[in-house]
Parts: structure tokens; sequence; C-alpha cells
């Protein structure tokens, strides 16, 4: 279903897939790998929208 929606999103757009993720449990995955991948493109994003 991911790939689906990606694929129907306007630009910009970003997919991520994760290995044996589903839903929210590939936040504690690889010891919080995703999880801080997510944050830090959330930090960014945020940036961005403040130029």
């Amino acid at each position: 279903m991911g790939k689906k929606t990606f694929e129907l999103a306007h630009p910009p757009k970003v997919l991520w897939t994760i290995p044996h993720g589903e839903h929210i449990n590939a936040m504690g995955l690889e010891k919080g790998k995703y999880r801080e991948q997510l944050l830090n493109y959330l930090e960014e994003q945020r940036h961005l929208l403040r130029k």
C-alpha cells in the first residue's frame, strides 16, 4: 500500500522502505536507526520551511 500511495502523491515526496518494517514497529528496528532517520528528516524539512 505504501508504494501505491507514494506513486499517487505529488512531489516533493520521499519513500523509505524498511526491511521487516510494519507500520510503527519500524521505529524500533536496528536500534532506533529509522527513528533517528525520520527525526533528522523532519528537522531538515522544518528548516527548509523557515526559508
